[in-house]
């Protein structure tokens, strides 16, 4: 893979200015490299529904993975890199080379000034039987995004401050079935942040939001653009009662309409809760509710269920996480998120009324075997069921699936 064409190039330029800039020692390295290997077992690679032939398979996944996270006085680079090349023993056709890079920068240009900047981008196979509008498939369809960011704030008078930021987001599908679905977005918001004390801020913003689907429908040889047009008000708090607890509130007022797809549009509200709590020195719990229109949620607050668009008209989710150290070097996770999504307004031409419920729950082990080698092995069980007795549309099915595997990592630091 050629990474110069690639979003790795932000990462390559991050690493060489860590390894030529001051020098730092080894127990605290900004750097690192590694590489990782590992072996799952999946069943209903295609999450097809009962009624159709199993079809199980064995993936190897190899790693090279690098990172850096460094300070120069008062600002701070920052980056990690995933290539992974994958490789199936009965679906051979499936075999991909994906990455996965997230970089950044956090400047301040003096006490009252500051920000971020951030790039990333991802390379993977696109999930099968996605639901909703979305085909089916039983080949193989990669999808890649790309994203950037900027974020600036300013302190006033006394504990306000005045933040603005922006974002801009692609992603595209390999397959020609997946072409109405290649979407892209630019969204800024401007607002207010008020900090009463060092655990507590509220905050305002105006948030405006422009995407489209630059291959909805294809007409007289021609392609038909869909154009989003969003307008939101977020409201915003973040609240450390505790060295132990935090929580983080988001409330959305917020009106989407489509030039193309009318039924996508929206007016009403979302909003997220986020809790997080360490109940005991070994044992913590993380806790995500949200209430989101599609597109609103995967750009903007990420998808507990993968990088995948949600063009469904609004999703209602419920994540659970628990983390807990049996010792030193051993360590048990387990999560488990639910998913309802109401399609009555879902994104295309061939919507039917209805919902669906995502179920995915997983647990894990991984073992510290010594400052630079980890061995993590993790079960996950995805299921989908209809809330209405008819297919929602001619392409959402319901499915069961599981997957089991292991993986050793070792990273020089």
């Amino acid at each position: 893979m050629a990474l110069a064409s690639t979003p790795a190039r932000p990462l390559i330029a991050l690493l060489l200015a860590g390894l030529f800039g001051s020098g730092a020692h080894a127990e605290s390295s900004p750097y690192y490299v590694g590489t990782s290997l590992g072996l799952t077992r999946v069943a209903n690679v295609y999450r097809l529904d009962s009624a159709q032939p199993a079809n199980n398979d064995w993936v190897t996944t190899g790693s090279l993975l690098a990172g850096i996270d460094q300070r120069y006085g008062r600002q701070r680079i920052y980056g990690n890199l995933s290539l992974n090349a994958n490789r199936y023993r009965h679906n051979s056709l499936l075999n991909n080379t994906a990455y996965q890079l997230d970089s950044g920068l956090d400047w301040s240009a003096f006490d009252k000034l500051g920000g971020t900047l951030t790039a990333g981008g991802s390379k993977s196979l696109a999930e099968f039987n996605p639901g909703g509008d979305k085909p089916s498939l039983t080949i193989k369809n990669v999808l890649t995004t790309k994203r950037a960011g900027a974020s600036a704030r300013y302190g006033l008078a006394g504990q306000l401050s005045l933040e603005a930021r922006a974002n801009h987001y692609t992603s595209r599908y390999s397959a020609s079935e997946y072409l109405p679905y290649n979407y892209e977005q630019n969204d800024a918001a401007v607002g207010l942040v008020y900090r009463s004390s060092p655990s507590l801020s509220l905050g305002s913003y105006g948030r405006l939001t422009r995407g489209s689907y630059p291959n909805y429908r294809l007409v007289g040889g021609s392609y038909v653009v869909d154009r989003v047009r969003r307008k939101d008000l977020d409201l915003t708090a973040n609240w450390q009662p505790s060295a132990l607890s935090s929580l983080s509130a988001r409330l959305s007022f917020g009106r989407a309409t489509h030039s193309e797809a009318g039924s996508g549009s929206f007016s009403g509200t979302t909003g997220s809760l986020v809790w997080q709590w360490q109940a005991l020195p070994k044992l913590g719990f993380n806790t995500t509710l949200s209430r989101e229109t599609g597109l609103d949620s995967t750009p903007v607050n990420g998808s507990p269920f993968g990088n995948e668009i949600d063009y469904n008209r609004v999703t209602n989710r419920v994540r659970l996480g628990a983390d807990y150290a049996m010792s030193a070097k051993i360590g048990l996770t387990a999560s488990y998120a639910v998913a309802k999504r109401d399609q009555r307004n879902s994104f295309g031409v061939n919507s039917v009324a209805g919902s669906d419920t995502l179920t995915s729950w997983r647990v894990g082990l991984n073992w510290s075997a010594t400052r630079n080698a980890l061995l993590s092995c993790q079960y996950t069980h995805d299921e989908r069921s209809l809330g209405q007795a008819q297919p929602i549309s001619p392409y959402t099915l319901p499915y069961s699936a599981n997957s089991m595997g292991c993986t050793g990592q070792y990273m020089l630091r």
